[in-house]
């Protein structure tokens, strides 16, 4: 019994510890490591986004405009990039594998894209292409992930080109 009263003791101890620690990671999280970044993203933070797709970081010109929220606790966030580029040709984008152009959407493509126009545009971003243009055939979409809770997109990263203007947008979604 005297060891059993110790050993509860450390045990106790022990857990205490813990719950002190993942405290006051959570209050860092929530209060100082945790805010919202406009304008902050530079060429180095976005080079996957080309990367992603095969067409080569190297091209990257700028970041125009950027914005990374806060994340959730469940990792809720939406995540936004304008990138100016030094040239996407129309002929990069033409493997129906990869690429599919916005007037061609349809199925899990097409319920990423509505998921992430939802976020885009109740949000108000005036500098990504509207729900219009995004659903034309100036655009071209790659998905690199959407998923599915139930028959309803939680979570979609999506990247659009609009060759014309050679700029590449990014949204990451979760809900």
């Amino acid at each position: 019994m005297k060891h059993f009263k110790s050993i509860l003791a450390i045990w106790g101890a022990i857990s205490g510890l813990l719950v002190l620690v993942a405290l006051v990671f959570f209050v860092y999280q929530f209060y100082f490591g945790n805010e919202v970044k406009i304008n902050k993203a530079t060429t180095n933070d976005v080079r996957f986004v080309l990367n992603w797709p095969g067409l080569g970081e190297k091209k990257i010109q700028s970041v125009l405009n950027s914005y990374e929220s806060a994340r959730s606790l469940t990792g809720d966030h939406l995540d936004v990039y304008e990138i100016q580029t030094s040239g996407i040709s129309i002929d990069e984008l033409q493997d129906t594998n990869t690429w599919t152009r916005g007037d061609k959407l349809n199925g899990i493509l097409k319920e990423g894209v509505d998921l992430v126009n939802i976020f885009i545009h109740s949000d108000k971003f005036p500098w990504f292409p509207d729900e219009k243009t995004v659903i034309s055939n100036q655009i071209y979409i790659y998905s690199w992930s959407i998923l599915f809770h139930n028959k309803r997109a939680t979570s979609a990263k999506i990247i659009f080109v609009k060759p014309s203007e050679n700029k590449i947008y990014y949204a990451s979604v979760k809900s």
